[in-house]
């Protein structure tokens, strides 16, 4: 009877331990077991190995854990980095969306205040291309009086006459193109007694009409998107309604160019550089020049300071050229 108890038991140990039977099943079980070693040991043993897979399945379980929190640990870390690098590409994207607006509306401004700009320095070369206009160009200062000149050029010859403060010549220069940047060329100078010279140079009357003298070069010299620096409002100068553009340096430096708003031409151009004040004044007069305000008068090649072997040599080439004219 014990013996078929015992077989019972061992059958029924699993169940015991995982506590699966019924409770007149474990009395019985307990009863046989508290007086048969064979079973109590095999019970041990049975408990043993299944606390040993308890602690294997709960390292198991531990590491799987601890592998479960490195990794979202890592998530985690990740996510704060794309995060970041999302955050900094939006603000260098928002940065660069702003520059490219500002720079649109700057390029904007700046494509009209070059549109003036650029008509009036094509209708300083419609002038120039004329080949028959008077540039009269006069100037003065915070301490200085007006000094002016005027400009005669016809079909490559001209001549320029400069006054002083008190409207008398100072020098006259005629001109005779050889190309558009060499020139022969007579001078008088009246401050100097008289004195006169002669000989080949650069070609200034003409290159004065590609960007008039001072400061105007600069103007005529910028890009659309430099323009959009520039202030430009409309005044009055005299009678004439006028644009006028402004490229400020610092509080105390600017220049001005004020262009006539019917003719595009450039009327005057101010510049204060600290207590230094300047205005430069320009009139031109398109096919008033006559063959006799730019010719030479023949009887100044008989003049005694002609008399060296480059002064003849130069006037040979000079009665050639009005004789090729």
């Amino acid at each position: 009877m014990i013996k078929n108890e015992c077989e019972i038991v061992k059958d029924l140990i699993p169940n015991y331990v995982e506590d699966l039977i019924s409770k007149d099943t474990r009395e019985f079980m307990e009863n046989h077991i508290s007086s048969c070693n064979n079973c109590k040991k095999i019970l041990e043993e049975i408990k043993k190995e299944k606390n040993t897979e308890e602690k294997k399945e709960s390292k198991i379980e531990k590491g799987q854990i601890d592998y479960l929190k490195k990794y979202n640990r890592k998530l985690n870390i990740l996510k704060v980095v794309a995060g970041i690098l999302i955050a900094i590409i939006l603000v260098i994207w928002s940065f660069a969306l702003v520059k490219y607006i500002n720079y649109r509306k700057d390029y904007k401004i700046g494509e009209y205040n070059h549109s003036i700009i650029e008509q009036s320095y094509n209708k300083i070369q419609e002038i120039k291309n004329s080949n028959n206009y008077i540039y009269i160009h006069s100037w003065s200062g915070t301490n200085t009086p007006t000094y002016k000149s005027i400009e005669y050029y016809k079909d490559g010859k001209s001549k320029e006459e400069n006054y002083d403060g008190h409207d008398e010549i100072i020098y006259i220069n005629y001109e005779i193109d050889i190309t558009d940047k060499e020139c022969y060329f007579i001078q008088y100078n009246q401050e100097n007694n008289g004195r006169a010279a002669i000989g080949r140079g650069y070609n200034s009357i003409p290159n004065t009409m590609t960007g008039l003298p001072g400061y105007l070069s600069s103007f005529y010299g910028l890009e659309i998107i430099e323009c959009a620096d520039l202030e430009i409002w409309e005044d009055k100068d005299l009678d004439k309604n006028c644009y006028v553009i402004r490229k400020t340096i610092d509080q105390y430096q600017y220049d001005e160019l004020w262009i006539d708003k019917q003719t595009m031409l450039p009327t005057k151009e101010r510049m204060r550089s600290f207590n230094d004040y300047t205005e430069d004044k320009y009139e031109y007069k398109v096919g008033e020049v006559k063959d006799s305000d730019v010719e030479i008068d023949r009887s100044e090649f008989e003049k005694e300071e002609w008399q060296n072997a480059y002064a003849q040599r130069i006037m040979k080439e000079i009665l050639a050229r009005y004789s090729n004219n």
